[in-house]
């Protein structure tokens, strides 16, 4: 009976294990990085560190996963059920799953030949599109540190001479 016991436990250890490490950075975690994360986390954006490679993935992977799982990151302040938007920001469950079954199982890198390079990003935009049109206003504003929330009004003349409709826009 012991010897029954110890075959099933081996068993299922190893299946457990297996099914663990089915995701791997090429091939199932960096299409969720490089669409959500990328765009701001690579150099000279406003993430604080780059998220591109796997080297940098896997370095802050325990971060990652937790900063997903809690829905901190990727950052989106509208409240879900109150309407829907375009290019709505977040994560499926599942992909929040992949992230942290990725990390607990041991952060595979996974075949070379599964990797899709990342996406070619529109140098200063997170957006990534370029711009028709660049607005600048005449003095920078310095942001005082008072912890106070405030409202600030900029007039920004377009200079267009008709009605223009908007597909997006970008404060940088």
């Amino acid at each position: 009976m012991k010897c029954k016991m110890l075959q099933l436990f081996v068993i299922l250890f190893f299946a457990n294990v297996l099914f663990a490490q089915k995701y791997t950075f090429n091939e199932h975690i960096a299409p969720i990085i490089h669409q959500n994360c990328s765009p701001c986390h690579r150099e000279g954006e406003a993430g604080p560190f780059s998220l591109v490679t796997y080297k940098e993935v896997k370095e802050r992977a325990k971060f990652i996963a937790k900063v997903t799982e809690i829905k901190y990151m990727p950052p989106w302040k509208a409240e879900h059920g109150f309407g829907e938007f375009k290019n709505e920001k977040g994560l499926t469950e599942s992909e929040i799953k992949a992230i942290k079954e990725w990390y607990t199982s041991g952060m595979k890198e996974g075949p070379k030949k599964k990797y899709k390079n990342p996406p070619k990003f529109t140098e200063n935009s997170i957006l990534n599109i370029q711009p028709d049109l660049t607005l600048k206003v005449k003095v920078p504003y310095q942001i005082p540190n008072t912890n106070n929330e405030e409202f600030i009004l900029f007039s920004l003349p377009t200079n267009l001479p008709e009605n223009t409709k908007i597909k997006a826009i970008e404060f940088r």
